[in-house]
């Protein structure tokens, strides 16, 4: 058994494939992983139109080269989609205001905080 799931290994034609690559992405550069940056171009070529996969891949864009600009255009992204937990999330690592956002986010789903 492989000790890697590669995207471009992963079961293709499923409505997942893009959410998969963009979260292993996230994952990835999140774990401080070498592969990070690979990963987010792996998930580039696949997501296609999907939208909250692009939000997934924004923030871990935004982690991974440490810049505010995609991290806040994933936030706004899954406000505009209405995807309320991944707002939060993307919101408590900016801080300040938009951290209290994700905060009272948080509380309204009943979700623990980071």
């Amino acid at each position: 058994m492989p000790t890697s799931l590669s995207a471009s290994r992963a079961a293709t034609n499923f409505w997942w494939r893009a959410v998969y690559a963009a979260t292993r992405a996230e994952a990835l550069v999140r774990a401080g992983d070498a592969r990070g940056q690979e990963a987010i171009g792996e998930a580039e070529a696949t997501i296609g139109d999907h939208r909250y996969a692009r939000g997934v891949l924004l923030r871990a864009r935004g982690l991974h080269d440490d810049e505010e600009g995609p991290i806040r255009e994933s936030l706004a992204l899954f406000n505009e989609i209405e995807c309320p937990y991944q707002a939060a999330r993307t919101g408590w690592l900016l801080g300040g205001a938009d951290r209290a956002e994700a905060e009272r986010g948080f509380a309204a789903l009943g979700a623990t905080l980071p």
